[in-house]
């Protein structure tokens, strides 16, 4: 039985729920801590194309700094 972190209940719908993150280390030959790359910028669209007053580049940067 497996209970780490309540993982006992192994239904498809809660595995399903589960997901990989992915976090940029320094040996990501696209990731620059002191800029947005192309591939960010295409993930995330609306940081990038002025149309939400509240999603700017900058707010973008200090979200991924925070969480990295």
């Amino acid at each position: 039985m497996n209970n780490y972190m309540g993982l006992e209940d192994q239904s498809p719908h809660r595995l399903a729920q589960e997901q990989r993150v992915v976090i940029p280390s320094k040996t990501a030959d696209w990731f620059d801590a002191d800029s947005i790359a192309q591939i960010e910028k295409d993930s995330l669209p609306e940081f990038f194309t002025s149309l939400y007053p509240s999603k700017t580049p900058q707010i973008y940067k200090e979200y991924r700094t925070f969480i990295i």
